[in-house]
């Protein structure tokens, strides 16, 4: 009676209602109990009649009988469990990389099997997926555990799995990156003399469908060396560089094609060699031609200014300083013990000059804050912040909070009376408050590479490369609450407007006891073991804006968080290719893989083998704009032999494609394109 009043008071007018009877822990028994209470319910002649049925069957039936009356709602949802995943930041943090790695492999070997015949990999990339889909299920972290659920050993087995899927995805995606990049050498030359510098061909890879000007990082070529020049393979110019304090090669890599690479020239010498950065006393102020820091004598920033636009990006009025690490035990603020006065330094090089900010003894160990010089010569317009956190020398986070949590603090001068926050998601960009659907939570977001923040006048982008989950002011304890009134928890106290255009980018949470089965209270040391305590967060901030642009936004993120990849190869091809792209900027290329396997009823007890399209192929492109597009026409290896346009699963035809040298299709406002295709094998043979 009480439901069913609850559904009347709601205006609910339909004749059927779905009541879940699922959850994670049920044993099959429960099944048989629910048979039991529904045939004794309605036996009794009670009311409503019970029925049991999947959800499916209660849709079905919704659809078939009300499809014309009920409403439809398009918006965000928001998402509860993807803050799980902090509980494990660095099994996180591999899957983040994984989940870039993984489709740039696949596009990269789709290209050398259309270009060069070589077989695609197929197995590799199925048992890669599988790892991921293991790791993105719903609950899938490291962790201390459901109360009274597990015992310490199975436990312990959970995460040593979780670590051991997202290593072996990222150092196979990697393997697979090497290896193919590897084989776009030219297979001839001419030996090279053995003198003390020796020249070796560097090949650029970029994953993704634009052309980019990106910062390379890779070690020197090869053990006990260090590099003297960098040269442009297209022009024969050199490149400025640097070296870090490990001796890894630094320099800007300006124009590499979309999906195609660029080759460069690294001459190196024997010896180890030194670092480029020069150490310089930290005088107030740091800048470059776009950007001016200043830091808190507390390692934060007090400003960031961009002289460009004239604009102050921070807000000095805030909750909380600009990259503040803000730990909350529970839902109160706790304090970060800082035992001694943090040191300020800075480095400077030929390409890039960097604050140093180093936490003696305090378990967020270092900041550092990087600048590029040479904006005048196509430099790179951001501020990237790199934090290091020593877990070790974190405060012990005890059950008695449940667990400890960590968020960076992004305080942003924006108007927040006019604030919409976008949140980049799989095809684009929302626009929150407004895109939220009824009875959605509020507290808090999950983005894939960036997240803008805009006013009236203004917007300003937050790229983020290993944390992903986002909790909004007011949600979030700064300050603590009175202990003669306890407050209810702080995501119930928020609300829209936000009070301030703060983000805080919750890195990650931590416990370090759980609650076994037969044993009670357990300590854990880590719950990622093997992977060490040192955490790494890196963001990156964007000029700013006079307004949102999706597609710039979109680019700034996937940039900063998807490095070019570089590999040392024996022989040079040639200078450079590019061998996917699109002419529309609004619209990405996502993968280009082996077409999947024919419809179900092509694999047959006789048929297992070959059931795989090997001669087709898929790429999948994704409208971000929400713009329609009539007309976008998709460079390929060579000529195509057959087009067409399939649902995502593969299994249906939806059209033909007719214009196919070059392919032309249409894409809808945000509409994600799955396009089959035959290629001319013969014709792209080299």
């Amino acid at each position: 009676d009480i439901l069913l009043k609850r559904f009347a008071d709601a205006g609910y007018r339909y004749d059927a209602a779905l009541v879940m009877h699922t959850h994670d822990f049920l044993s099959p028994s429960s099944v048989t109990d629910l048979e039991r209470a529904v045939a004794l319910w309605n036996g009794a002649r009670r009311v409503p009649e019970l029925r049991i049925a999947t959800a499916s069957e209660f849709f079905r039936y919704m659809e078939e009988r009300y499809g014309s009356v009920i409403p439809t709602e398009r918006g965000e949802w928001s998402g509860l469990w993807s803050e799980a995943k902090t509980s494990s930041p660095q099994i996180s943090a591999l899957a983040r990389v994984a989940h870039h790695r993984i489709p740039a492999a696949e596009t990269l070997w789709s290209a050398l099997a259309l270009d060069r015949q070589i077989p695609f990999p197929a197995g590799d990339f199925y048992r890669l997926y599988h790892l991921l889909f293991w790791y993105d299920e719903h609950s899938g972290a490291g962790n201390v555990g459901w109360p009274g659920l597990n015992t310490r050993e199975l436990l312990n087995q959970q995460n040593r799995e979780y670590v051991g899927f997202m290593k072996e995805a990222t150092e196979s995606s990697g393997r697979l990156l090497q290896s193919g990049s590897s084989i776009l050498t030219s297979s001839t030359g001419n030996a090279r003399p053995p003198t003390p510098v020796r020249t070796w061909p560097l090949l650029i890879w970029n994953a993704l469908s634009w052309k980019r000007t990106e910062i390379v990082s890779t070690a020197p070529p090869e053990p006990n060396s260090h590099v003297v020049a960098v040269r442009d393979c297209r022009n024969g110019q050199s490149v400025p560089f640097d070296v870090d304090a490990g001796g890894s090669l630094i320099f800007l890599a300006r124009d590499v094609p979309s999906i195609g690479y660029t080759m460069f020239e690294v001459d190196a010498a024997l010896g180890i060699g030194k670092s480029t950065l020069a150490d310089e006393p930290y005088k107030g102020v740091l800048e470059n031609g776009r950007f001016r820091i200043a830091m808190n004598r507390d390692g934060s920033i007090e400003s960031l200014f961009d002289s460009a636009a004239q604009r102050e990006l921070v807000n000095p009025r805030a909750s909380v300083p600009f990259n503040h690490l803000l730990r909350t035990e529970g839902d109160e603020p706790a304090s970060l013990p800082v035992p001694f006065e943090p040191r300020i330094t800075v480095e400077r090089g030929r390409v890039i000059t960097q604050l140093m900010v180093r936490r003696i003894g305090s378990g967020f160990r270092s900041t550092r804050v990087r600048l590029y010089n040479g904006l005048d010569r196509n430099g790179l317009d951001r501020v990237e912040i790199d934090n290091s956190v020593d877990a070790s020398s974190l405060p012990f986070a005890s059950a008695r909070g449940n667990f400890d949590s960590y968020s960076f603090c992004f305080p942003f001068a924006l108007d927040a009376a006019s604030l919409i926050v976008r949140p980049q998601e799989q095809f684009g960009f929302l626009a929150l408050p407004q895109d939220y659907l009824p009875g959605a939570r509020r507290d808090a977001v999950t983005s894939q590479h960036a997240i803008a923040l805009s006013d009236a006048h203004a917007t300003i982008i937050l790229a983020h490369r290993q944390a992903f989950h986002f909790i909004f002011p007011g949600y979030i304890r700064t300050q603590p609450s009175s202990a003669q009134k306890p407050a209810l928890p702080a995501m119930f106290q928020g609300k829209w407007p936000l009070p301030e255009a703060t983000l805080f980018s919750r890195a990650f949470r931590r416990s370090n006891q759980g609650d076994m089965r037969l044993y009670g209270i357990t300590t854990f040391p880590t719950v990622e073991p093997g992977l060490g305590n040192e955490y790494e967060f890196d963001y990156a901030i964007a000029p700013a804006a006079a307004s949102f642009d999706p597609v710039s936004a979109m680019r700034f993120g996937s940039s900063f968080d998807v490095p070019l990849h570089a590999t040392y190869i024996p022989f040079p091809p040639s200078p450079q290719r590019s061998y996917f792209s699109v002419d529309q900027p609004n619209i990405r290329i996502d993968t280009v893989k082996q077409a999947e396997s024919g419809p179900l009823a092509d694999i047959t007890p006789v048929n297992l083998e070959n059931a795989a399209r090997e001669k087709e192929y898929v790429i999948r492109l994704q409208e971000i704009s929400g713009r329609n597009t009539p007309r976008a026409v998709i460079n390929l290896p060579g000529p195509v032999k057959s087009a067409e346009i399939t649902d995502i699963t593969e299994q249906n035809v939806i059209e033909k494609i007719s214009a196919l040298n070059p392919m032309v299709v249409s894409v809808k406002p945000y509409e994600t394109l799955t396009i089959r295709f035959e290629a001319e094998t013969s014709a792209m043979r080299r």
